[in-house]
């Protein structure tokens, strides 16, 4: 019995696939999604993003390996980062993934109304605030992820001389327990 319900699941999973490529939104709602993206600036949020992704990790790897110049590591991590800059842009990228997926997703009202808000004062606050955000994410996961890292690398050490496999990798030391810092900015403040 359950045999024969497979098939017809598959056929049907297939059946709606179809239906929904077949039927994509229209092209207002693809329009109207295009402009929000805009609205959201999702490319300066990218390039804002993977700029403090790649300081706060090339350091973190560079002590791997520490016979290897560190720059090495940096400039890795700076091409990487502009290789996914540079493969969001592109046409299916992620930007055009996003866009595709909001107009699936939302009403041409709904998708107005987003960006509405987007463009508002509030909006554009938030979306001003995002990098600062970030990057005070990004600085307070750091000690998390050095730890993180030096357990790994103290895994992979015991793996290797257990498969006696020779190797100078030297881990970081673990991070300092600290209070989480007060935020580096100040909200502006409301017109009294």
């Amino acid at each position: 019995m359950r045999l024969r319900i497979l098939p017809a699941a598959v056929i049907a999973c297939a059946a709606i696939t179809a239906a929904i490529a077949a039927n994509p939104p229209d092209p207002a709602r693809i329009e109207e999604a295009r402009a929000l993206i805009s609205a959201l600036q999702m490319d300066k949020q990218i390039d804002a993003m993977s700029g403090a992704v790649s300081q706060g990790l090339a350091p973190q790897l560079a002590q791997i390996s520490p016979r290897r110049d560190p720059r090495v590591m940096r400039i890795a991590m700076e091409e990487a980062m502009a290789q996914m800059r540079e493969d969001a842009t592109r046409p299916g990228g992620v930007i055009d993934q996003m866009t595709e997926f909001y107009a699936n997703e939302f009403t041409l009202d709904e998708l107005k109304q987003i960006r509405a808000f987007n463009e508002s004062a509030v909006g554009q606050h938030m979306r001003r605030a995002s990098p600062q955000f970030a990057q005070q994410m990004i600085q307070r996961s750091q000690a998390a992820n050095r730890d993180m890292l030096g357990r790994i690398c103290a895994r992979v050490k015991a793996r290797l001389e257990t498969e006696n496999i020779p190797d100078d990798m030297r881990c970081p030391a673990p991070a300092p327990a600290a209070a989480p810092s007060a935020p580096s900015y100040a909200p502006p403040q409301a017109p009294r």
